[in-house]
């Protein structure tokens, strides 16, 4: 990428520093902490006198907040004080952006999940083939957890969902290798709603993990069949052997051992309705991704649909606005700071060649390739 250097698109860069400065602070402050550490808080009478306070203190000011809502405040501001008080110099989250962080939030209680299906009639007992094994996991009363995928607000300043039970949440997982694989938590359940709103008629699906989405879609009327592509052996037999068989229309079903990008690579379009992919870690794991993306763009019958995309592009920007910024340092013959260790970084090496010929000379150019709907375009 070429970068020109003018005083114009070096103002524009300077405001999109602010934003990430913005996103910086509270993925250091929240998003980072939540996502990365069992954070229990268990002295529930303390939280609540603190939240009873804070909620008093806003209504004196104008402002209304829920019971769950002042909970949450009091665990969002806690967590930020703390990490953010270690940063020599860091400032503490702004009020407007600890409101939008608030406001986002939610606590679940009791039975908030006890309509769905799955939950409700897919059983687990501890059961282990090779290094995959069936087991179950929870969440601790008060623990902070996200619960779903970040909001985008002010133009892409990323506003994390904070949720904790007022219970203690048990879920299932695959573990591998002793670690959690695959599980059904509220994040999962409810970053696929709408995918699973979306199928109809034959459908395909990248990834079986614990046959969430499978069983979803099979309950569902205007699905005639699902077709699961899964790479892993022992995931299959798992899923065949222990999960499968509980599934009411299993008859709908059919499972395929294949890598799903040659899978894709050699289907033809028309062959199934809708395809959702699902088949990364999480939204830092961009490059499955951005690979399928690029071999999807063939299809024009079959919806496609991607497990957290929204947040695997905010990522992918992030990465954007880093190659953006190298130019722009090398520009202005700033010492550009060790942000990362981008030469090893895949994600970063991807991009890169993806946008080696791209050019900025006006700022407009700038606001392209940091818009979300343009990098979905760029990678397909």
């Amino acid at each position: 990428m070429k970068v020109l250097n003018s005083r114009r698109v070096n103002d524009r860069i300077a405001q999109f520093i602010k934003r990430e400065q913005l996103n910086q602070l509270i993925g250091m402050g929240v998003s980072v902490p939540v996502s990365m550490d069992e954070i229990v808080f268990d002295d529930y009478e303390n939280l609540k006198r603190y939240a009873d306070r804070f909620q008093q203190n806003m209504k004196l000011d104008g402002l209304s907040y829920t019971d769950d809502e002042s909970i949450i405040a009091m665990m969002v501001s806690s967590i930020a004080a703390e990490t953010l008080g270690i940063l020599d110099g860091q400032p503490p989250l702004p009020p407007v952006l600890l409101n939008d962080i608030i406001k986002e939030s939610r606590v679940f209680h009791r039975g908030c999940f006890d309509d769905n299906a799955y939950l409700n009639n897919i059983h687990f007992k501890k059961q282990k083939i090779g290094r995959f094994e069936l087991s179950h996991a929870s969440y601790s009363k008060y623990e902070t957890i996200m619960y779903s995928v970040p909001v985008s607000k002010y133009n892409g300043v990323m506003i994390p969902r904070v949720g904790t039970f007022d219970h203690r949440f048990k879920y299932p997982r695959i573990k591998e290798d002793n670690r959690t694989w695959m599980s059904v938590t509220p994040n999962e359940i409810l970053t696929m709603e709408k995918p699973i709103n979306d199928a109809t008629g034959n459908v395909l699906t990248l990834g079986c993990g614990m046959g969430y989405y499978a069983y979803m879609t099979s309950e569902k009327d205007d699905v005639s069949h699902v077709t699961i592509i899964e790479k892993e052996p022992e995931v299959i037999e798992l899923f065949k052997n222990f999960i499968l068989p509980q599934f009411a229309h299993k008859n709908k079903i059919t499972v395929i051992q294949a890598n799903a990008f040659d899978f894709m690579e050699n289907l033809e379009d028309g062959q199934y309705n809708h395809c959702f992919a699902d088949i990364w870690i999480g939204n830092n794991d961009t490059v499955p991704y951005m690979k399928l993306k690029k071999i999807c763009k063939k299809f024009k019958q079959m919806k496609m649909s991607y497990w957290i995309e929204d947040s695997l592009i905010a990522t992918i920007i992030e990465y954007v606005y880093i190659i953006i910024l190298q130019e722009f340092y090398k520009n202005n013959k700033i010492q550009a700071p060790n942000l990362t260790k981008l030469s090893e970084d895949e994600k970063f090496q991807y991009l890169s060649a993806l946008l080696k010929d791209a050019k900025i000379s006006r700022p407009d150019h700038v606001d392209y390739y940091m818009d979300y709907h343009n990098i979905i375009n760029l990678m397909s």
